[in-house]
């Protein structure tokens, strides 16, 4: 075999060999890749999952954050409301006439003296009280009024008590409140829950 030949024969083989080593790394290249695509395929869909998922839990916590808003608001506008009502209870206590004034002090008096028995002092918290329970007796002059008040009544003095009486003792040992403002706060909440069933239902 000469040289040339030798050299030719070398060289196809070399070719063939370059040929196969070509298309193997064509194959393992179109595997990489095809379980390239593969992989991001899932990547993608995981993803997607994922977030389909966060979205569902953000959309339920702002749906939730909503509700538990709308409720706070109206709780508070209910309870506005309410407030608003007592006041208006509050004032129209205050605006009471002789007439409509009589029908609640003497029930109150009386009340009072059955607590206190004999001897019973009574303080009418405004003048007009003390006008519409003239004659009683144990009336004095009004808190509003009077410029001497036993220690007992006079930390009543200028305090928004609306109207009524402060009942006492002679001695000044026993005080009953029996200001229209001392009734509302001790039955606060029992007419707060009377303004709500009436006014909600509830």
């Amino acid at each position: 075999m000469g040289l040339e030949e030798m050299i030719g024969r070398i060289e196809k083989e070399a070719q063939n060999e370059a040929r196969i080593i070509l298309n193997e790394a064509k194959k393992e290249a179109s595997l990489i890749r095809d379980a390239s695509g593969l992989n991001t395929k899932k990547e993608i869909f995981d993803l997607q999952k994922k977030l389909d998922k966060e979205m569902i839990t953000s959309r339920n916590i702002l749906i939730s954050d909503g509700k538990r808003k709308a409720r706070q608001a109206l709780l508070s506008s209910k309870e506005d409301l309410i407030w608003e009502t007592l006041s208006e209870v509050r004032k129209w206590f205050s605006k009471m006439d002789e007439s409509e004034l009589y029908t609640y002090l003497v029930p109150l008096y009386d009340k009072a003296s059955t607590i206190i028995g004999q001897g019973m002092i009574v303080y009418p918290v405004r003048d007009l009280d003390a006008i519409v329970l003239k004659g009683k007796p144990g009336v004095q002059m009004s808190i509003e009024t009077s410029t001497t008040l036993p220690s007992s009544v006079n930390r009543y003095k200028g305090k928004d008590l609306i109207g009524g009486i402060i009942a006492t003792t002679s001695d000044g040992s026993k005080v009953v409140n029996m200001s229209f403002h001392g009734l509302i706060e001790k039955e606060e909440e029992r007419i707060r829950e009377i303004i709500a069933r009436t006014l909600f239902g509830e």
